[in-house]
């Protein structure tokens, strides 16, 4: 990346923390019915209803990986909201909110169970199969934005994924940035060291971050302030 394009991303970046940005929900009921599937399914621990939410056609995770998951605690989900749809031909991406109520087993024996509340942004990636919504991709919005900027060509790219979801720049996308950073300074390829290590620095800065926050990715990027 050339130090023109390189300025002009962070530039882009701290722009984008302070613009104004609305909601865009969706009106289409079978999107709505898959999404609240997806949760009620985790819920009820419900290992052959979860796989059945998944394309046919891409990996799903394993019944001993779900069964795992179930066994670490047990979920209850509330409060679930469509944020954005972003339709690409077959396929939509769609960013949920939801709160998440745990109860995990104490790992004491007599110690009373860990419970926590908390709300965390998913997108989940559907295709249209047979005239039903099957997923094909699940995750944290902050690790989907981090995974679309690895993969954009061009500085150009990466600068629209971030205009289009301002509001995903902030903490969460710093981590991300830095576990691929991470795995950049592994051998991973692509221009990670330069890009992931002056944005990350940036978004640091802009969010009040603190250094704390961009050491990170200063230690697997070699960046330097």
């Amino acid at each position: 990346m050339t130090s023109a394009a390189l300025l002009s991303f962070i530039f882009s970046l701290a722009v984008l923390l302070t613009a104004p940005y609305g909601r865009q929900g969706t009106d289409d009921p079978r999107l709505r019915a898959a999404v609240e599937r997806f949760f009620a399914m985790q819920q009820a621990e419900d290992v052959a209803g979860y796989l059945s939410l998944w394309s046919t056609k891409v990996e799903r995770p394993t019944a001993a990986q779900l069964k795992y998951v179930f066994e670490s605690g047990d979920d209850t989900f509330s409060d679930i909201t469509v944020v954005r749809a972003f339709p690409a031909g077959d396929r939509v991406r769609v960013r949920v909110s939801a709160t998440r109520d745990r109860v995990t087993p104490a790992r004491i024996p007599g110690r009373p169970p860990f419970t926590s509340h908390s709300t965390t942004t998913w997108v989940l990636v559907y295709v249209s199969e047979d005239d039903e919504w099957k997923l094909v991709r699940e995750g944290s919005a902050a690790d989907d934005l981090a995974d679309r900027i690895a993969e954009a060509p061009t500085p150009e790219a990466r600068e629209e994924l971030l205009t289009a979801e301002p509001e995903l720049v902030n903490d969460a996308l710093i981590m991300a940035l830095s576990r691929r950073a991470g795995q950049a300074a592994c051998g991973a390829p692509g221009p990670w060291r330069e890009y992931a290590g002056a944005a990350g620095a940036m978004l640091c800065r802009a969010c009040d971050s603190g250094p704390a926050s961009a050491r990170p990715l200063r230690a697997a990027t070699g960046w330097r302030s």
